[in-house]
């Protein structure tokens, strides 16, 4: 899981959702009396390519997250016993973590290209980006025990063809390590009168 996500709010077959919905479920006083992180995300697959190397990966999860509500989730933790949330990423910098740069034999410093089809397109592109760091594969630095990239929301949204929206909305209980199945259940519950009352009803159909 992307570190103690209890709740994800998703769309069906991933789709993509006006980032409006988030706001709302943010702004809901019943979903942060059983929460003690909520955040925005994008996660899509590309292609990856480093360049130094050659090593290259056919499918990659890239996950595009918001260094400032990401914050409830920890922070991305460096190999030398620092970490970091990410808010000094620039547009053409993103993460990577140790799976993924064992697989491309990647290092700080690396440049790597990535090809994906935006929203919209029939035809894929490619951007170029400098590996900035190299996370942990813990916690959030290891989403879905894969290879990941991770970069900026804003940088994901623009490049995706996607901007003002988001795939995904995660949700961390105030119960520990993991929340209990009363505060899951009641965390569902408010998730759910929240967007029953939504002024975008139609977002996740």
């Amino acid at each position: 899981s992307l570190d103690l996500v209890d709740v994800t709010v998703k769309a069906p077959n991933d789709a993509y959702f006006d980032e409006t919905i988030f706001t709302e479920i943010n702004a809901d006083g019943n979903v942060a009396s059983n929460a003690d992180g909520m955040a925005p995300a994008i996660v899509a697959m590309a292609s990856i390519e480093d360049v130094q190397s050659g090593q290259s990966e056919a499918s990659i999860s890239v996950v595009g997250f918001d260094p400032v509500f990401d914050g409830g989730f920890g922070a991305f933790e460096l190999a030398d016993g620092t970490a970091t949330q990410g808010s000094d990423l620039l547009p053409d910098e993103v993460f990577i973590n140790g799976n993924a740069a064992q697989k491309l034999d990647a290092q700080a410093g690396d440049s790597v290209i990535l090809r994906y089809l935006p929203v919209g397109e029939s035809y894929g592109h490619v951007s170029t980006f400098t590996v900035k760091q190299v996370v942990i594969d813990s916690g959030k630095g290891n989403y879905q025990a894969s290879a990941n990239v991770f970069m900026n929301l804003g940088e994901m949204q623009s490049l995706y063809n996607v901007s003002g929206k988001i795939n995904l909305v995660k949700i961390s209980g105030t119960g520990g390590m993991r929340a209990g199945v009363h505060e899951t259940d009641s965390i569902m519950a408010a998730v759910n009168g929240t967007l029953a009352s939504s002024t975008n009803p139609d977002a996740l159909r």
